[in-house]
């Protein structure tokens, strides 16, 4: 899997764990645009950097670990629930 399909596999496994379901659900309650996360996903980029601080944030979870996937700034719920690569 290249670097930009497991960040997105990662905020997913972060808006599930989370509880808020979906990636228009996140978007509603942070503000972010809907429309422009769908086009950076099909456009293989990555969210501003101030999008991602709003994102984690609101999910509970480590910019660092949405970003590199590093085991060690996972929350331990994730791991436990999750196969979370290196």
């Amino acid at each position: 899997m290249d670097k930009h399909k497991e960040f997105w596999h990662r905020l997913e496994i972060a808006v599930v764990h989370s509880r808020i379901q979906s990636l228009r659900n996140l978007c509603r309650i942070t503000g972010v645009c809907y429309q422009s996360m769908v086009n950076t996903k099909s456009k293989n980029g990555y969210p501003k950097l101030e999008t991602l601080v709003v994102l984690a944030e609101a999910m509970n979870c480590s910019i660092d670990w949405l970003i590199t996937g590093n085991k060690d700034y996972a929350p331990y719920s994730f791991s436990v629930f999750y196969s979370i690569p290196d």
